[in-house]
């Protein structure tokens, strides 16, 4: 079942790359204020703050390169697109997600067109220009990494990845 509550996130949400594995204490809550339900869908909203003009919407798939089917996770740019839900999980929690936890993020095999992977798992992978970005695997090159959901102010979060790797 999808919960019809979103998630704000920073617009910086993708580009957090550390080594260091933060410490998971603080749950983490919806727009509504209530904790994010561990392998529950949501919809991941940029945060729109006074000042910032034209953020976009929310999350979707996009051809990009020589992409023949769209697998890059990006942000939408129309602000009136509601975008794919995501399924959060983590293997270290049971009922709801804790902030810092090594996460998968997926969309529902409905969501997604018939030519992407299945499970539609989240990956941080290296494309033929040798850029990284965040496709659905499996695609080109994974790196090890995993994602993580940090509170930046209130209940505003940053989606992040970190390497689990030097390289």
């Amino acid at each position: 079942m999808m919960k019809s509550t979103y998630i704000l996130f920073a617009l910086f949400f993708l580009f957090a790359i550390t080594t260091t594995l933060p410490s998971a204490t603080a749950t983490v809550l919806d727009t509504d204020g209530y904790p994010l339900g561990n392998g529950e869908a949501y919809y991941i909203l940029p945060v729109f703050t006074e000042g910032i003009k034209d953020i976009g919407g929310e999350i979707e798939l996009a051809k990009t390169g020589n992409d023949t089917c769209p697998l890059t996770i990006v942000q939408s740019p129309s602000k009136v697109s509601n975008g794919l839900p995501t399924i959060i999980t983590s293997k270290l929690s049971i009922g709801s997600i804790k902030e810092g936890l090594p996460l998968d993020l997926l969309f529902s095999d409905n969501d997604v067109p018939f030519c992407s992977p299945v499970p539609s798992k989240w990956s941080i992978v290296k494309d033929d220009l040798e850029k990284w970005s965040v496709k659905l695997a499996p695609y080109y090159s994974t790196r090890e990494a995993y994602f993580y959901i940090e509170n930046v102010n209130l209940n505003n979060y940053k989606l992040g990845f970190r390497s689990l790797s030097s390289t």
